[in-house]
């Protein structure tokens, strides 16, 4: 039979205790990479999108440009939250403002700041946008600094329409100007071929888009007035609001404003029926919120549920 000496087993045993210790040590190390490059990756923030390539892919297919209207004095409080959460998933964002800062990366406008001002304001953001990204994007949303948008679900909805046809998106209000306009707050979409008609068309006709009382009612008409298509409802198909120009909670709550019910052109419901499963927007949220939605969003789990997103992409 054969025999291993003494010195050869104690050999044996000691090369043994170290290869285990090596492979564990790089276990661990490549589990540690994997978990880091899983959090840490600015472009992939969950399973779903790891696991999804459909989803991921239709960002290069669906290009958004963002941009997000604020002021000097909320540059620390709700443009970094914006900055930090959902403009990243944006293919491209831009702060705009009509003071330059050296700290915060915002393009200054030759415009005044004021709330009786954003008529203005607005339309030479979109001068802007027209002049420096106009052939390079499809979509321009309009975002305020309190507005919560969810892009993935945008992007989805907008898989079915060509920005080649002069769209104009958003939670549909009925009321002020005869064709209706799509609400502020909500977050509204011009396709490129509608920011073309605007700026070229409009812009330099003050009867085509006046300035008015209200920045999105004045919009609204100028976007008619140039041969825009307003798509009358973003509705999911099971009939649920995608746009919301309030905050989510107000829908679970007994003070929900009345005029949401005057203005709304589709019907208003609450709690559970309020919302689409695939929701866009969602207006006033405060910048210690918009963290904690894009937290549940993009890193809460729940354990054996899995999505029940379409594989396939279903017309609208």
């Amino acid at each position: 039979m054969f025999r291993l000496s003494k010195k050869k087993w104690l050999f044996l045993l000691l090369l043994s205790m170290v290869i285990v210790l090596v492979v564990n040590f790089y276990s661990e190390k490549l589990f540690d990479f994997k978990t880091r490059q899983h959090y840490e990756n600015n472009n992939i923030n969950s399973n779903y999108f790891e696991t999804d390539k459909k989803f991921v892919d239709l960002k290069d297919k669906v290009k958004i440009l963002c941009w997000i209207m604020t002021i000097p004095k909320h540059l620390k409080t709700r443009a970094i939250a914006v900055k930090e959460t959902w403009a990243p998933h944006c293919n491209k964002y831009v702060f705009l403002s009509g003071v330059e800062n050296k700290t915060f990366p915002v393009v200054k406008l030759n415009i005044v700041e004021g709330k009786h001002h954003l008529t203005n304001k607005t339309y030479a953001c979109l001068s802007y946008l027209y002049r420096n990204y106009g052939q390079e994007y499809d979509w321009f949303l309009k975002a305020d600094d309190d507005t919560y948008i969810i892009v993935e679900n945008l992007r989805y909805m907008l898989h079915s329409f060509n920005p080649d046809n002069p769209l104009f998106i958003g939670r549909k209000f009925k009321m002020i100007v005869p064709n209706g306009y799509m609400s502020g707050g909500a977050g509204y979409v011009l396709s490129r071929q509608a920011l073309e008609l605007v700026v070229t068309k409009g812009l330099p006709n003050n009867t085509l888009c006046p300035v008015g009382w209200a920045e999105d009612v004045d919009i609204g008409r100028c976007v008619t007035n140039v041969g825009v298509n307003h798509v009358n409802s973003s509705a999911d198909s099971y009939g649920k609001e995608r746009f919301h120009p309030v905050h989510l909670s107000g829908y679970f709550s007994s003070n929900l404003f009345n005029w949401i019910y005057q203005y709304s052109l589709a019907k208003v419901y609450t709690k559970a029926e309020c919302c689409s499963n695939v929701t866009i927007s969602m207006h006033y949220v405060v910048p210690e919120q918009m963290y904690l939605i894009d937290f549940l969003l993009y890193h809460v789990e729940v354990h054996g549920e899995v999505s029940r997103w379409p594989k396939k992409f279903p017309m609208l």
